[in-house]
């Protein structure tokens, strides 16, 4: 089960590796301030110049700064790292990145052979996937904020990808969402650069960036660690590590890209299609379809019971498994509700059984994702090494009579549209588990 959770941890759209940091460690700061405390521009001018800038100066300078931008050029590094009982995975990829403002953009992903290219010329956004041949292509957006809730936007931990928050509307607010402390660590050279290593604290994962300490406050190195993903997806905390570190180089501001930069040519057999399609993933609970469902009898989150014996007798029942700290969770749970409310005079109930989160996290997102959803505790994850899930999110059918009639793992585009074809087909009385 470890083995296999590790593995899906590098199911992430953008990885990469980072080279050797030559490191050096002086001036240390130490000081903590709270994510969204403000510090007006006069007072920040009038403060000695031989006082290091606290946390909250370094994070607004920088936010300044990118506001200010209206074109840029950057290579990125970005490596994902997991470690597991003395085994090392890396996996890396290498990103270039072009955009002009108000909506041109140039995003080339390579890994390992494949590649993905995301391009807006300011009238459509493609998105093409050399390996399959195939590409999409949308209206573009009318400016960088509309691509936040884009799926192909969001990283690893279900939030919009470090770059477009540097795009934002105001950087500041962006980069601090969610974010409980701030506290400087010091000065650091990363390369040949002189920087401001800052540390983020979530709930979910810890942030460390590498900010530069000259005039040009760019960001030089971004990490995420992700080990709190791990632990709620059901890896022993001893010896489980896992992050995700980009490194930005060769910054350019203020040259004007080529004209063919941000356009799109399809390639010698290449297909337009309306989403793109990789093989489907193989459900990593099989077994249990066809078969009684588990017992499940449970805490809910802010009171209350539930029983599946009890549940399933008045109609189909949908268990999601699911965690706080699982990206493509939070994509999936507002679309399985979606679905579930318009299902439910007919029988069908959703239960989200959360694997690990503490009640305060789950009432933040379902908070933030404004979702009405009975939450089942699995703190010992005992619910889930029953149902065998190994990855998240998991979505498993039970009917009427306490069957396992379906199992799907991840999360796709089209999620919504085959968790309707499969409920229709169920309520007409069809085994989904035989055929």
């Amino acid at each position: 089960m470890q083995q296999t959770i590790l593995a899906s941890a590098f199911v992430v759209f953008v990885t990469g590796v980072v080279g050797v940091c030559e490191r050096s460690i002086a001036e240390p700061v130490n000081q903590t301030v709270p994510a969204d405390t403000g510090v007006q521009a006069a007072e920040r001018a009038s403060e000695p110049n031989d006082l290091p800038p606290t946390p909250e100066q370094i994070l607004r300078r920088m936010a300044d700064f990118y506001r200010g931008v209206q074109r840029f050029q950057v290579d990125i590094c970005r490596t994902m790292r997991a470690e597991l009982q003395g085994q090392v995975e890396n996996l890396s990829e290498q990103m270039t990145l072009a955009i002009q403002r108000p909506n041109r953009l140039a995003w080339h992903v390579k890994n390992e052979g494949q590649r993905i290219d995301v391009l807006s010329d300011g009238t459509n956004l493609t998105i093409h996937a050399a390996e399959l041949k195939q590409y999409t292509q949308e209206k573009a957006p009318a400016s960088f904020e509309e691509l936040r809730d884009n799926p192909l936007f969001t990283d690893a931990t279900g939030d919009s990808v470090f770059f477009l928050k540097l795009l934002a509307d105001d950087p500041y607010a962006a980069v601090t969402h969610r974010v409980d402390s701030v506290s400087c660590l010091g000065k650091e050279t990363v390369g040949d650069k002189p920087t401001w290593h800052l540390k983020l604290v979530q709930e979910a994962l810890n942030l460390d960036v590498w900010i530069a300490a000259d005039e040009q406050t760019v960001v030089v190195r971004v990490s995420h660690d992700l080990s709190k993903s791990l632990r709620a997806a059901g890896v022993p905390a001893g010896g489980a590590r896992l992050t995700s570190t980009q490194d930005f180089a060769r910054w350019q501001f203020g040259v004007d890209p080529a004209a063919d930069v941000f356009a799109f040519s399809p390639p010698p057999g290449s297909k337009k299609v309306d989403s793109l399609t990789p093989a489907e993933p193989e459900p990593v609970a099989t077994a249990l379809i066809g078969k009684p469902a588990p017992r499940i009898a449970a805490k809910l989150a802010g009171g209350g019971h539930f029983s599946l014996a009890e549940q399933h007798k008045r109609g189909i029942v949908m268990l999601d498994f699911w965690s706080a700290t699982c990206g493509p969770c939070r994509k999936e749970m507002p679309v399985v509700s979606e679905v579930a409310a318009e299902y439910k005079d007919k029988g069908v109930r959703l239960y989200a059984v959360n694997q690990g989160d503490s009640e305060e996290t789950i009432t933040r997102f379902l908070r933030e994702a404004k979702l009405d959803v009975p939450v089942v505790l699995d703190s010992d994850a005992k619910i889930g090494l029953a149902y065998q899930v190994e990855a998240t999110p998991m979505l498993v059918l039970v009917d009427a009579k306490g069957i396992v009639q379906s199992v799907r793992a991840g999360y796709r585009p089209d999620t919504a549209e085959r968790l309707r074809e499969e409920l229709d087909d169920l309520l007409a009385g069809k085994d989904l588990a035989a055929e």
